[in-house]
C-alpha cells in the first residue's frame, strides 16, 4: 500500500482490526544475486458469511493508461498491486507456509501488475529493486452500499521511508463510493509540507498533472483515481491509478479515509520518535463515531498534540513509572478533519483512527496497519484484535 518501505528492519508487525486494506511492509535484506528487497504481507481469513451481503465476487474497475478495465475478483480473494519504481525490476511472489512460488514478473517504472491472494495467506514479495506494493480486500473497500469506505495509509518515497522528495504510488481507495456526499469523502492524496516546497503531481502516463507551492506545515488534498466498485463513482482525477509526485522540499504523503486505524511513522524515520504528523478524518456523524489518537510512551516526558496552526489540542506527561507499567494515552477528538502535529520530549509510538459503535478504544474502526522495528529496538502498539509478527532473520 504502496505503503511502507523501511530499511534494516528486524521485525515487521501487522496489527489488525478488521480487514479493509493491507499495505505490504517492505524489509531490506542482504539476499544474494537478483533479490535485494523482501516485502511481507498477510491476508486474514475472510469474514464473509455464506449468503450474506459480502458473500459474492467483487465487480471492480480501474483506469489503466486512460482505459477503463473491468473485472471480477473471485470470492475470498484480495488484490495485490505491485508497481515498479525503476525499469526492469524482477519480482517473485511466494506463499510463505507452502514454500511455493505463486508468480514471477518483470515490471518497468510506473508499470503495475495485479495478483489475487487467497484469504488466510502469509506471503512475501522478493524483488531486485524497491517496488510500490498494495494489497486490497474486504467488501467494505469496494462496496457501494456501505456507510463508509476506503482506508488510511502513508505512501513511501522512492528512496525508502515516508519522508522524501519523490513518490511513486498506487492510489489507495480513500473515499466512500458516493463521493458527492461531503460527510463521506476521504482524500487519497494528502500532502503535508515538512519544509517549504514546490510540488508537481502527475499520473503515470503524463496525461494529467497539477502543481503548487506550500509553506511549511501547509497541506494540499485531492481525490485521485483509484480502483472502485463497478457501480460506484468517486470523481477522482487522473488517467491511471499510479501517480508520480516530485517536490523541492521534504514532504509526507498519505491517504486519509473516514474509516481507519493506522500506526503513524515518525518524522525522523521508523515508528519510534519524538515528532509525528498525521491527518485523521471523521465527518460522518453517527452515535459512537469519533476521531481518536493513541500515544504509547517508551520514555518519560511530555507529549503535546497540536493542530496545523500549532494550537494545542491536548497534552500529557508520562513518568518513568508509566513507562514501566506500559501506560498509554487514548484521546477522543470528536467529529472533524484533523491535521495532528505531535511533539514529545521522550520517545513514543503514535497511532490514529476512529471509533465505530462507541467512543472507546475497544471500538476502533476498520483497517490493518504495519509497524517495523529496527534491530534491538523496542516498539509499543495497541492491537484491537490481534497482531502478526514477521521476522526476516532468525
Amino acid at each position: 500500500m504502496t505503503r511502507k518501505i523501511m530499511q534494516n528492519k528486524n521485525y515487521v508487525i501487522i496489527v489488525l482490526s478488521t480487514l479493509l486494506l493491507l499495505a505490504v511492509m517492505p524489509v531490506n535484506t542482504h539476499a544474494p544475486d537478483k533479490y535485494e528487497h523482501v516485502y511481507y504481507g498477510y491476508v486474514p481469513p475472510t469474514t464473509s458469511i455464506a449468503g450474506g451481503e459480502s458473500d459474492y465476487p467483487q465487480q471492480v474497475e480501474e483506469l489503466i493508461g486512460g482505459t477503463t478495465i473491468s473485472y471480477t475478483v473471485p470470492l475470498s480473494m484480495a488484490i495485490l498491486d505491485v508497481a515498479g519504481l525503476t525499469d526492469n525490476t524482477y519480482i517473485e511472489l511466494w506463499d510463505i507456509y507452502a514454500g511455493s512460488k505463486i508468480a514471477s514478473e518483470v515490471i518497468n517504472k510506473f508499470e503495475k501488475k495485479s495478483f489475487f491472494i487467497p484469504a488466510g495467506s502469509f506471503f512475501k514479495i522478493v524483488s531486485s529493486s524497491r517496488v510500490a506494493a498494495m494489497l486490497a480486500g474486504g467488501a467494505s473497500v469496494f462496496e457501494p452500499e456501505g456507510s463508509v469506505g476506503g482506508t488510511s495509509t502513508f505512501y513511501p518515497s522512492v528512496t525508502g521511508g515516508f519522508r522524501g522528495r519523490e513518490f511513486i504510488f498506487v492510489a489507495a481507495p480513500g473515499t466512500h463510493p458516493y463521493a458527492y456526499s461531503k460527510d463521506r469523502i476521504g482524500y487519497n492524496f494528502y500532502l503535508m509540507a515538512l519544509q517549504e516546497t514546490d510540488w508537481a503531481l502527475s499520473d503515470s502516463i503524463g496525461k494529467w498533472s497539477t502543481s503548487g507551492h506550500l509553506k511549511q506545515r501547509e497541506a494540499h488534498t485531492t481525490i485521485l483515481q483509484s480502483r472502485k466498485h463497478r457501480y460506484e463513482y468517486h470523481n477522482g482525477v487522473g488517467n491511471d491509478v499510479v501517480f508520480h509526485l516530485v517536490t523541492t522540499g521534504d514532504v509526507m504523503v498519505s491517504c486519509s479515509a473516514i474509516g481507519d486505524f493506522v500506526a503513524v511513522p515518525a518524522l525522523t524515520g521508523g515508528y519510534v520518535g519524538r515528532a509525528f504528523y498525521a491527518p485523521v478524518s471523521v465527518t460522518l456523524e453517527e452515535t459512537g463515531r469519533s476521531a481518536a489518537f493513541i500515544v504509547l510512551p517508551l520514555e518519560e516526558g511530555k507529549v503535546t498534540v497540536y493542530n496545523e496552526a500549532l494550537d494545542v489540542i491536548a497534552e500529557r506527561s508520562f513518568t518513568s513509572s508509566d513507562v514501566t507499567n506500559r501506560a498509554y494515552w487514548y484521546h477522543d477528538l470528536g467529529i472533524g478533519r484533523f491535521k495532528l502535529i505531535v511533539e514529545s520530549t521522550g520517545d513514543i509510538c503514535f497511532m490514529v483512527g476512529q471509533t465505530e459503535g462507541a467512543a472507546d478504544i475497544n471500538f476502533l474502526g476498520d483497517d490493518i496497519t504495519f509497524i517495523g522495528a529496527r534491530p534491538n529496538q523496542e516498539i509499543r502498539f495497541y492491537a484491537p484484535t490481534m497482531a502478526v509478527i514477521f521476522a526476516p532473520e532468525d
